[in-house]
C-alpha cells in the first residue's frame, strides 16, 4: 500500500513543508518513507498508485500534467518523468493515471472535461504517438458519477481462511 503524507523539516530552527510517499508492507508489517522527486516544491493535485509493476506519481503542476514512473523500487534516483501533457488547451484537468502505455501507446486516465459551462468526469485516452486525447464513452455509465477509480487485481490461489 502506498499513499502521499506530508513531512515537516526543521532546518536551522526553520520549519518547512515536503511530500514523501508512505509505504506499507502488509506482509512485514512495516512502513518505509520513499521520498518523490526533488523537482516538486509545489503542486496542485498528485496521486500515487502501482501501474503495471511500478511504482507511479502522477502530479499537476499548473496546468501540466506530469506522469513519474519509479524504476528500481526504493531508489529515489531512478524516478523519471514518462509523460508531460499541457491539459490547457485541451479543457480538460487529469485526475488519476489508469493505466498507461498499451500496445497501441496509449494512457487511460480519470479526468474532468469542460462541456459547455461545468466539468464532467470521464474517462479519457491518450496517445503518445499522435499527442491527441480521446474521450472514452461506457454505455449504461451513470451521468452523474463524479469519481472513476480502477485497481489492479492479482489472483491468488491461497485461501483467506488459511492459516500461516
Amino acid at each position: 500500500m502506498h499513499w502521499l503524507a506530508r513531512k515537516v523539516i526543521v532546518i536551522d530552527d526553520q520549519q518547512a513543508d515536503t511530500m514523501v510517499i508512505i509505504s506499507f508492507d502488509i506482509a512485514e508489517e512495516t512502513t518505509k518513507e520513499i521520498q518523490i522527486p526533488s523537482c516538486f516544491l509545489e503542486f496542485s493535485h498528485a496521486t500515487v498508485e502501482v501501474l503495471g509493476k511500478d511504482l507511479s506519481l502522477s502530479v499537476c503542476v499548473s496546468d501540466i500534467f506530469e506522469l513519474w514512473v519509479m524504476k528500481d523500487y526504493g531508489v529515489v534516483d531512478s524516478w523519471t518523468k514518462v509523460l508531460c501533457i499541457s491539459q490547457k488547451m485541451e479543457n480538460i484537468q487529469i485526475w488519476r493515471t489508469l493505466s498507461y502505455f498499451n500496445k497501441n501507446r496509449e494512457t487511460l486516465f480519470s479526468s474532468s472535461r469542460l462541456q459547455g459551462s461545468y466539468y464532467k468526469v470521464t474517462l479519457v485516452s491518450y496517445n503518445l504517438r499522435n499527442k491527441r486525447f480521446r474521450s472514452l464513452h461506457i454505455n449504461d455509465m451513470p451521468g452523474n458519477c463524479n469519481a472513476i477509480n480502477a485497481e489492479t487485481f492479482n489472483g491468488s490461489l491461497v485461501s483467506l481462511n488459511s492459516t500461516a
